[in-house]
Protein backbone atom coordinates (compact mmCIF):
# COMPACT_ATOMS: atom_id res chain seq x y z
CA UNK A 1 0.00 0.00 0.00
CA UNK A 2 1.40 3.49 -0.46
CA UNK A 3 2.40 6.31 2.47
CA UNK A 4 -0.37 7.81 3.35
CA UNK A 5 -1.64 7.56 6.85
CA UNK A 6 -2.40 4.50 8.95
CA UNK A 7 -5.26 4.89 11.12
CA UNK A 8 -7.86 1.63 11.00
CA UNK A 9 -11.36 2.83 10.42
CA UNK A 10 -14.44 2.20 12.35
CA UNK A 11 -18.25 1.53 11.40
CA UNK A 12 -21.39 3.03 12.11
CA UNK A 13 -23.06 0.13 9.72
CA UNK A 14 -22.01 -2.52 11.52
CA UNK A 15 -20.89 -1.48 14.59
CA UNK A 16 -20.22 -4.10 17.08
CA UNK A 17 -17.92 -6.23 14.37
CA UNK A 18 -16.45 -3.18 12.77
CA UNK A 19 -15.38 -1.58 16.33
CA UNK A 20 -13.68 -5.09 17.94
CA UNK A 21 -12.93 -7.11 14.54
CA UNK A 22 -12.25 -4.43 11.62
CA UNK A 23 -10.10 -2.00 13.26
CA UNK A 24 -7.70 -4.74 15.23
CA UNK A 25 -7.69 -6.58 12.20
CA UNK A 26 -6.29 -3.82 9.69
CA UNK A 27 -4.03 -2.40 12.29
CA UNK A 28 -2.47 -6.16 12.22
CA UNK A 29 -3.09 -7.01 8.20
CA UNK A 30 -2.19 -3.63 7.19
CA UNK A 31 -0.53 -1.29 9.33
CA UNK A 32 2.47 -0.95 10.82
CA UNK A 33 1.79 0.41 14.00
CA UNK A 34 -0.37 3.02 15.31
CA UNK A 35 0.09 5.70 18.24
CA UNK A 36 -1.70 4.60 21.14
CA UNK A 37 -1.98 7.90 22.70
CA UNK A 38 -4.77 9.00 24.94
CA UNK A 39 -3.80 12.76 25.42
CA UNK A 40 -3.97 15.55 22.75
CA UNK A 41 -0.77 17.58 22.49
CA UNK A 42 -0.92 21.20 22.36
CA UNK A 43 2.10 20.96 19.59
CA UNK A 44 0.12 18.16 17.31
CA UNK A 45 -1.04 19.38 14.04
CA UNK A 46 -4.76 19.49 13.30
CA UNK A 47 -4.89 16.16 11.08
CA UNK A 48 -2.76 14.47 14.07
CA UNK A 49 -5.74 15.99 16.50
CA UNK A 50 -8.58 14.69 14.55
CA UNK A 51 -6.51 11.06 14.36
CA UNK A 52 -6.24 11.59 18.51
CA UNK A 53 -10.07 12.35 18.72
CA UNK A 54 -11.08 9.50 16.58
CA UNK A 55 -8.84 6.86 18.95
CA UNK A 56 -10.50 7.94 21.67
CA UNK A 57 -14.25 7.76 20.17
CA UNK A 58 -14.96 11.64 20.23
CA UNK A 59 -15.01 11.38 16.06
CA UNK A 60 -18.01 14.14 16.23
CA UNK A 61 -15.73 16.59 18.10
CA UNK A 62 -12.50 15.91 15.35
CA UNK A 63 -15.00 16.44 12.58
CA UNK A 64 -16.34 19.85 14.04
CA UNK A 65 -12.63 20.81 14.52
CA UNK A 66 -12.10 19.98 10.79
CA UNK A 67 -14.95 22.30 9.80
CA UNK A 68 -13.33 25.12 11.21
CA UNK A 69 -9.97 24.91 9.04
CA UNK A 70 -11.22 24.93 5.38
CA UNK A 71 -8.21 26.19 5.03
CA UNK A 72 -6.97 22.32 5.17
CA UNK A 73 -9.08 21.16 2.24
CA UNK A 74 -6.79 19.40 -0.23
CA UNK A 75 -4.07 18.53 2.38
CA UNK A 76 -3.87 14.34 2.21
CA UNK A 77 -3.47 13.76 6.21
CA UNK A 78 -6.33 16.19 6.97
CA UNK A 79 -8.72 14.77 4.23
CA UNK A 80 -7.88 11.43 5.41
CA UNK A 81 -8.69 12.05 8.86
CA UNK A 82 -11.33 13.85 8.35
CA UNK A 83 -13.24 11.77 5.82
CA UNK A 84 -12.95 9.33 8.69
CA UNK A 85 -14.03 11.26 11.37
CA UNK A 86 -17.67 12.25 9.49
CA UNK A 87 -18.55 9.10 8.35
CA UNK A 88 -18.28 7.95 12.08
CA UNK A 89 -20.18 11.22 13.28
CA UNK A 90 -22.99 10.57 10.75
CA UNK A 91 -21.79 13.14 8.17
CA UNK A 92 -20.97 10.18 5.85
CA UNK A 93 -21.53 12.45 2.75
CA UNK A 94 -18.41 14.72 3.88
CA UNK A 95 -16.48 12.03 4.75
CA UNK A 96 -16.80 10.23 0.90
CA UNK A 97 -15.54 13.77 -0.67
CA UNK A 98 -13.12 14.28 1.61
CA UNK A 99 -11.82 10.41 1.38
CA UNK A 100 -12.34 10.56 -2.83
CA UNK A 101 -10.04 13.76 -2.84
CA UNK A 102 -7.29 11.69 -0.56
CA UNK A 103 -7.56 9.10 -3.17
CA UNK A 104 -6.73 10.85 -6.45
CA UNK A 105 -3.67 11.45 -4.41
CA UNK A 106 -2.52 8.27 -3.24
CA UNK A 107 -5.08 5.72 -5.28
CA UNK A 108 -2.96 2.59 -3.57
CA UNK A 109 -3.51 3.43 -0.26
CA UNK A 110 -5.81 0.20 0.67
CA UNK A 111 -6.84 1.40 3.90
CA UNK A 112 -7.95 4.43 2.76
CA UNK A 113 -9.63 2.68 0.01
CA UNK A 114 -11.53 0.36 2.54
CA UNK A 115 -13.22 3.59 3.94
CA UNK A 116 -14.10 5.24 1.26
CA UNK A 117 -15.75 1.57 0.61
CA UNK A 118 -17.22 1.99 3.98
CA UNK A 119 -18.42 5.43 3.46
CA UNK A 120 -20.34 4.30 0.29
CA UNK A 121 -21.94 1.85 2.05
CA UNK A 122 -23.43 4.19 4.60
CA UNK A 123 -24.83 6.81 2.22
CA UNK A 124 -25.75 3.60 0.53
CA UNK A 125 -23.88 3.46 -2.75
CA UNK A 126 -23.97 0.06 -2.89
CA UNK A 127 -22.31 -0.20 -6.29
CA UNK A 128 -19.00 2.00 -5.33
CA UNK A 129 -19.00 0.48 -1.79
CA UNK A 130 -18.90 -3.15 -3.23
CA UNK A 131 -16.06 -1.65 -5.79
CA UNK A 132 -14.22 -0.35 -3.78
CA UNK A 133 -14.02 -3.85 -1.24
CA UNK A 134 -13.19 -6.16 -4.46
CA UNK A 135 -10.31 -3.65 -5.65
CA UNK A 136 -8.57 -4.34 -1.94
CA UNK A 137 -9.76 -8.12 -2.38
CA UNK A 138 -7.47 -8.52 -5.57
CA UNK A 139 -4.30 -7.12 -3.93
CA UNK A 140 -4.50 -10.51 -1.48
CA UNK A 141 -4.85 -8.81 2.13
CA UNK A 142 -4.60 -10.79 5.18
CA UNK A 143 -7.32 -13.52 5.68
CA UNK A 144 -8.39 -11.59 8.47
CA UNK A 145 -9.00 -8.94 6.14
CA UNK A 146 -10.55 -10.92 4.07
CA UNK A 147 -13.45 -12.15 6.66
CA UNK A 148 -13.80 -8.54 7.13
CA UNK A 149 -14.61 -7.53 4.02
CA UNK A 150 -16.41 -10.33 3.24
CA UNK A 151 -19.23 -9.43 5.92
CA UNK A 152 -19.33 -5.73 4.10
CA UNK A 153 -19.96 -7.61 1.27
CA UNK A 154 -22.49 -9.70 2.48
CA UNK A 155 -24.36 -6.94 4.36
CA UNK A 156 -23.98 -5.16 0.81
CA UNK A 157 -26.08 -7.86 -0.79
CA UNK A 158 -28.97 -8.18 1.95
CA UNK A 159 -29.44 -4.59 1.35
CA UNK A 160 -29.64 -4.58 -2.53
CA UNK A 161 -31.84 -7.43 -2.55
CA UNK A 162 -33.78 -5.68 -0.03
CA UNK A 163 -35.13 -3.35 -3.03
CA UNK A 164 -38.76 -3.64 -3.22
CA UNK A 165 -41.80 -3.07 -5.95
CA UNK A 166 -43.29 -0.01 -5.02
CA UNK A 167 -45.89 2.09 -6.82
CA UNK A 168 -48.49 4.63 -6.33
CA UNK A 169 -50.39 7.05 -8.22
CA UNK A 170 -52.53 10.71 -7.61
CA UNK A 171 -55.71 12.75 -9.06
CA UNK A 172 -55.52 16.86 -9.10
CA UNK A 173 -59.10 18.39 -9.48
CA UNK A 174 -58.77 22.09 -9.85
CA UNK A 175 -60.73 25.23 -10.98
CA UNK A 176 -58.95 28.47 -13.00
CA UNK A 177 -59.10 31.43 -15.21
CA UNK A 178 -57.34 31.56 -18.17
CA UNK A 179 -57.00 34.95 -20.16
CA UNK A 180 -55.92 33.87 -23.43
CA UNK A 181 -56.91 30.47 -24.21
CA UNK A 182 -56.60 30.62 -27.88
CA UNK A 183 -53.35 32.49 -27.58
CA UNK A 184 -54.96 35.66 -29.69
CA UNK A 185 -54.10 38.89 -30.00
CA UNK A 186 -54.72 41.50 -27.83
CA UNK A 187 -56.43 43.84 -30.28
CA UNK A 188 -58.00 43.71 -33.67
CA UNK A 189 -56.13 46.81 -35.40
CA UNK A 190 -52.44 45.43 -36.25
CA UNK A 191 -49.93 46.59 -38.69
CA UNK A 192 -48.71 43.82 -40.79
CA UNK A 193 -45.66 43.44 -43.52
CA UNK A 194 -46.79 43.65 -47.07
CA UNK A 195 -50.46 44.37 -45.59
CA UNK A 196 -50.11 47.39 -43.95
CA UNK A 197 -52.73 48.48 -41.50
CA UNK A 198 -55.41 45.72 -40.61
CA UNK A 199 -58.60 44.52 -38.99
CA UNK A 200 -58.34 41.03 -37.79
CA UNK A 201 -61.50 39.26 -37.51
CA UNK A 202 -63.02 37.86 -33.76
CA UNK A 203 -61.47 34.47 -33.98
CA UNK A 204 -58.27 36.06 -33.89
CA UNK A 205 -58.71 37.75 -30.69
CA UNK A 206 -57.65 36.62 -27.45
CA UNK A 207 -60.28 34.70 -26.04
CA UNK A 208 -60.76 34.46 -21.96
CA UNK A 209 -62.36 31.65 -20.00
CA UNK A 210 -62.94 30.28 -17.00
CA UNK A 211 -61.77 26.25 -16.67
CA UNK A 212 -62.07 23.27 -14.81
CA UNK A 213 -59.27 20.15 -15.16
CA UNK A 214 -58.66 16.78 -13.96
CA UNK A 215 -55.52 15.23 -14.16
CA UNK A 216 -54.91 11.47 -12.41
CA UNK A 217 -51.55 9.01 -12.64
CA UNK A 218 -50.05 6.03 -11.54
CA UNK A 219 -46.17 5.11 -11.85
CA UNK A 220 -44.73 2.22 -10.49
CA UNK A 221 -41.02 0.46 -10.08
CA UNK A 222 -40.36 -3.16 -10.56
CA UNK A 223 -36.75 -4.01 -9.14
CA UNK A 224 -34.31 -6.28 -12.00
CA UNK A 225 -30.88 -6.81 -9.94
CA UNK A 226 -29.22 -4.86 -7.85
CA UNK A 227 -30.10 -1.25 -8.08
CA UNK A 228 -31.22 -1.49 -11.80
CA UNK A 229 -34.99 -1.26 -12.07
CA UNK A 230 -38.19 -1.20 -14.65
CA UNK A 231 -40.26 2.15 -14.42
CA UNK A 232 -43.41 2.77 -15.96
CA UNK A 233 -46.24 5.69 -15.62
CA UNK A 234 -48.94 6.97 -17.40
CA UNK A 235 -50.71 10.32 -16.59
CA UNK A 236 -53.55 11.65 -18.29
CA UNK A 237 -55.53 15.22 -18.19
CA UNK A 238 -58.73 17.03 -19.31
CA UNK A 239 -59.04 20.81 -19.21
CA UNK A 240 -63.09 22.02 -19.81
CA UNK A 241 -63.15 25.52 -20.59
CA UNK A 242 -66.70 26.80 -19.64
CA UNK A 243 -67.25 30.30 -21.93
CA UNK A 244 -65.81 29.28 -25.41
CA UNK A 245 -65.95 26.00 -27.47
CA UNK A 246 -63.37 24.21 -29.93
CA UNK A 247 -60.75 24.26 -26.72
CA UNK A 248 -61.29 21.62 -24.92
CA UNK A 249 -57.85 19.85 -24.17
CA UNK A 250 -57.20 16.58 -23.56
CA UNK A 251 -53.70 14.73 -23.00
CA UNK A 252 -52.41 10.72 -22.34
CA UNK A 253 -48.72 10.39 -21.52
CA UNK A 254 -47.04 7.15 -20.99
CA UNK A 255 -43.29 6.22 -20.27
CA UNK A 256 -41.28 3.29 -19.73
CA UNK A 257 -37.95 3.10 -18.57
CA UNK A 258 -34.79 0.95 -17.57
CA UNK A 259 -31.37 1.49 -16.03
CA UNK A 260 -30.00 1.84 -12.44
CA UNK A 261 -31.62 3.51 -9.56
CA UNK A 262 -30.20 4.58 -6.68
CA UNK A 263 -30.17 7.18 -3.88
CA UNK A 264 -27.26 9.30 -5.95
CA UNK A 265 -27.47 8.25 -8.82
CA UNK A 266 -29.82 7.52 -11.88
CA UNK A 267 -29.40 6.82 -15.46
CA UNK A 268 -32.28 5.23 -16.88
CA UNK A 269 -33.62 5.15 -20.86
CA UNK A 270 -36.67 4.17 -22.26
CA UNK A 271 -39.32 4.85 -24.82
CA UNK A 272 -42.37 7.66 -24.39
CA UNK A 273 -45.75 7.77 -25.98
CA UNK A 274 -47.83 11.05 -25.84
CA UNK A 275 -51.66 11.83 -27.49
CA UNK A 276 -52.98 15.10 -27.56
CA UNK A 277 -57.05 15.43 -28.28
CA UNK A 278 -58.38 18.93 -29.09
CA UNK A 279 -62.34 19.29 -28.54
CA UNK A 280 -62.49 15.70 -28.68
CA UNK A 281 -60.84 15.19 -32.18
CA UNK A 282 -56.96 14.10 -32.28
CA UNK A 283 -54.59 16.87 -32.59
CA UNK A 284 -51.37 14.98 -32.33
CA UNK A 285 -49.27 11.98 -31.67
CA UNK A 286 -45.87 11.62 -30.28
CA UNK A 287 -43.99 8.85 -30.34
CA UNK A 288 -39.94 8.59 -28.86
CA UNK A 289 -37.42 8.05 -26.65
CA UNK A 290 -35.89 9.32 -23.36
CA UNK A 291 -32.38 9.31 -21.74
CA UNK A 292 -32.80 10.46 -17.93
CA UNK A 293 -29.47 11.27 -15.95
CA UNK A 294 -29.56 12.21 -11.84
CA UNK A 295 -26.29 12.36 -10.36
CA UNK A 296 -26.45 13.37 -6.10
CA UNK A 297 -23.11 15.10 -5.93
CA UNK A 298 -23.94 16.43 -2.10
CA UNK A 299 -26.88 16.32 0.23
CA UNK A 300 -26.98 19.99 -0.75
CA UNK A 301 -26.28 19.69 -4.89
CA UNK A 302 -27.88 17.87 -7.60
CA UNK A 303 -27.26 17.38 -11.43
CA UNK A 304 -29.78 16.68 -13.67
CA UNK A 305 -29.92 16.27 -17.38
CA UNK A 306 -32.48 14.29 -20.02
CA UNK A 307 -31.92 14.03 -23.53
CA UNK A 308 -35.00 12.92 -25.72
CA UNK A 309 -35.97 12.31 -29.51
CA UNK A 310 -39.63 12.59 -30.33
CA UNK A 311 -41.77 11.61 -34.25
CA UNK A 312 -44.54 14.41 -33.95
CA UNK A 313 -47.34 13.40 -35.71
CA UNK A 314 -50.28 15.93 -36.48
CA UNK A 315 -53.70 15.15 -37.66
CA UNK A 316 -56.53 17.30 -39.58
CA UNK A 317 -55.56 20.88 -40.72
CA UNK A 318 -52.16 20.96 -38.89
CA UNK A 319 -51.01 17.61 -40.31
CA UNK A 320 -48.23 19.49 -41.99
CA UNK A 321 -47.04 20.41 -39.09
CA UNK A 322 -45.70 16.54 -38.46
CA UNK A 323 -42.20 16.19 -38.05
CA UNK A 324 -39.29 15.31 -35.42
CA UNK A 325 -38.26 17.05 -31.94
CA UNK A 326 -34.62 16.40 -30.95
CA UNK A 327 -34.12 18.27 -27.39
CA UNK A 328 -31.48 18.15 -24.94
CA UNK A 329 -31.79 19.51 -21.16
CA UNK A 330 -29.14 20.48 -18.03
CA UNK A 331 -29.81 21.69 -14.48
CA UNK A 332 -28.67 21.60 -11.06
CA UNK A 333 -30.86 21.86 -7.81
CA UNK A 334 -28.87 23.66 -4.81
CA UNK A 335 -30.30 23.70 -1.05
CA UNK A 336 -29.12 25.65 1.66
CA UNK A 337 -28.99 24.82 5.64
CA UNK A 338 -30.62 28.34 6.08
CA UNK A 339 -34.35 29.15 7.47
CA UNK A 340 -37.01 28.01 5.49
CA UNK A 341 -34.66 25.77 3.99
CA UNK A 342 -34.30 26.91 0.31
CA UNK A 343 -33.81 25.07 -2.87
CA UNK A 344 -32.97 27.00 -6.38
CA UNK A 345 -33.26 25.28 -9.46
CA UNK A 346 -31.17 26.83 -12.52
CA UNK A 347 -32.12 24.47 -15.82
CA UNK A 348 -30.95 25.09 -19.39
CA UNK A 349 -32.46 23.40 -22.81
CA UNK A 350 -32.19 23.41 -26.35
CA UNK A 351 -34.68 21.67 -28.80
CA UNK A 352 -34.36 21.41 -32.87
CA UNK A 353 -37.87 20.97 -34.18
CA UNK A 354 -37.10 19.45 -37.77
CA UNK A 355 -40.97 19.37 -40.40
CA UNK A 356 -41.16 16.37 -42.39
CA UNK A 357 -43.66 17.92 -44.97
CA UNK A 358 -41.87 20.48 -46.69
CA UNK A 359 -42.45 23.10 -44.21
CA UNK A 360 -39.57 24.74 -42.93
CA UNK A 361 -41.02 27.45 -41.85
CA UNK A 362 -42.64 25.45 -39.27
CA UNK A 363 -39.04 24.06 -38.57
CA UNK A 364 -37.62 26.02 -35.62
CA UNK A 365 -34.89 25.97 -32.71
CA UNK A 366 -35.34 26.63 -29.49
CA UNK A 367 -32.86 27.86 -26.73
CA UNK A 368 -33.66 28.77 -23.43
CA UNK A 369 -33.52 28.82 -19.39
CA UNK A 370 -35.71 28.38 -16.09
CA UNK A 371 -34.72 29.23 -12.57
CA UNK A 372 -36.58 29.19 -9.81
CA UNK A 373 -36.63 29.06 -5.56
CA UNK A 374 -38.78 27.01 -3.18
CA UNK A 375 -38.60 27.59 0.35
CA UNK A 376 -40.79 26.15 3.20
CA UNK A 377 -42.06 29.48 5.51
CA UNK A 378 -43.77 27.19 7.85
CA UNK A 379 -44.75 23.37 8.60
CA UNK A 380 -47.00 22.05 6.07
CA UNK A 381 -46.23 25.05 3.54
CA UNK A 382 -44.96 25.34 0.60
CA UNK A 383 -43.78 28.29 -2.05
CA UNK A 384 -42.10 28.41 -5.26
CA UNK A 385 -41.43 31.48 -7.60
CA UNK A 386 -39.62 31.03 -10.79
CA UNK A 387 -39.13 32.56 -14.45
CA UNK A 388 -37.97 31.33 -17.70
CA UNK A 389 -36.74 33.27 -21.47
CA UNK A 390 -36.27 31.28 -24.48
CA UNK A 391 -35.67 32.20 -27.95
CA UNK A 392 -37.67 30.80 -31.04
CA UNK A 393 -35.60 30.67 -33.96
CA UNK A 394 -37.31 29.28 -37.16
CA UNK A 395 -35.45 28.05 -40.29
CA UNK A 396 -37.78 29.58 -43.31
CA UNK A 397 -39.55 32.74 -44.29
CA UNK A 398 -43.18 32.42 -43.42
CA UNK A 399 -45.01 31.89 -46.58
CA UNK A 400 -47.75 34.89 -45.59
CA UNK A 401 -45.30 37.38 -44.59
CA UNK A 402 -42.07 36.40 -46.21
CA UNK A 403 -39.67 37.38 -43.51
CA UNK A 404 -38.67 34.73 -40.91
CA UNK A 405 -40.40 34.58 -37.73
CA UNK A 406 -38.14 35.27 -34.15
CA UNK A 407 -39.73 35.22 -30.87
CA UNK A 408 -38.56 35.83 -27.11
CA UNK A 409 -40.83 33.90 -24.73
CA UNK A 410 -41.12 34.74 -21.00
CA UNK A 411 -42.48 33.61 -18.45
CA UNK A 412 -43.00 33.35 -15.01
CA UNK A 413 -45.22 31.47 -12.26
CA UNK A 414 -46.34 31.02 -8.30
CA UNK A 415 -47.39 28.36 -6.26
CA UNK A 416 -48.37 28.39 -2.98
CA UNK A 417 -49.44 24.53 -1.02
CA UNK A 418 -50.26 23.67 1.77
CA UNK A 419 -50.64 20.17 3.38
CA UNK A 420 -54.07 19.35 4.57
CA UNK A 421 -52.83 15.99 5.55
CA UNK A 422 -50.59 13.11 4.75
CA UNK A 423 -51.22 12.83 1.05
CA UNK A 424 -53.72 15.42 0.49
CA UNK A 425 -52.72 18.71 -0.68
CA UNK A 426 -54.06 22.27 -1.89
CA UNK A 427 -52.51 24.00 -4.30
CA UNK A 428 -52.48 27.46 -5.96
CA UNK A 429 -50.95 28.55 -8.89
CA UNK A 430 -50.70 31.38 -11.06
CA UNK A 431 -48.82 32.33 -13.98
CA UNK A 432 -47.91 34.82 -16.65
CA UNK A 433 -46.35 34.23 -20.63
CA UNK A 434 -45.40 36.93 -22.81
CA UNK A 435 -44.64 35.48 -26.69
CA UNK A 436 -42.90 38.67 -27.90
CA UNK A 437 -42.67 37.86 -32.10
CA UNK A 438 -41.48 39.81 -34.57
CA UNK A 439 -44.26 39.44 -36.24
CA UNK A 440 -47.49 41.35 -34.87
CA UNK A 441 -49.99 38.45 -35.66
CA UNK A 442 -47.83 36.11 -33.26
CA UNK A 443 -47.63 38.17 -30.09
CA UNK A 444 -49.64 37.56 -27.18
CA UNK A 445 -50.26 37.68 -23.55
CA UNK A 446 -51.75 35.49 -21.17
CA UNK A 447 -52.78 34.75 -17.33
CA UNK A 448 -53.46 31.96 -15.76
CA UNK A 449 -54.13 31.19 -12.04
CA UNK A 450 -55.97 28.11 -10.75
CA UNK A 451 -56.39 25.98 -7.63
CA UNK A 452 -56.15 22.90 -7.46
CA UNK A 453 -56.89 19.84 -4.59
CA UNK A 454 -54.58 16.89 -5.07
CA UNK A 455 -54.31 13.35 -3.57
CA UNK A 456 -51.37 11.00 -3.92
CA UNK A 457 -51.75 7.15 -2.77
Amino acid sequence: MGDGPVMAPRSKVTQGFARRVFIGVLVVGLTQGLTNNTAIAENQSIPEQIKHLIELNRAAEGYELGLIHPELIGDTLFDYYFGISAVDAGRAWMGVLALERFMLKDPSNLLARLELGRGYLVIGDYVRAEREFTYVLRKNPPKSVVRTIDQFLSEIRVKRDNVKTTYGAFFEGGVGYNSNVNSGVGGADVKLPFFGDVKLSNDALQKTSLFSEGTGGAYVSLPIKGHFQALGSLTGTYRNHAQIKGYDVGTVVGNLAIGQVSKDFTLTAGPTYGVTYLDGLKFRETLGANLSFRKTLSPELKLLSDVSVQKLTYYGINENRSGRLYSGSVGVDRSFKLPMKPVVSVHGYYAKESNDRGRDDFSRKVMGSNVSIAFVPAAGWAVSVGGGLSRWNYDAADPLFLNRRNDWFKSAEFKLQYELEKGLTIRLEAQAAQDDANMPLYQFHQNQVKLVLRKEW
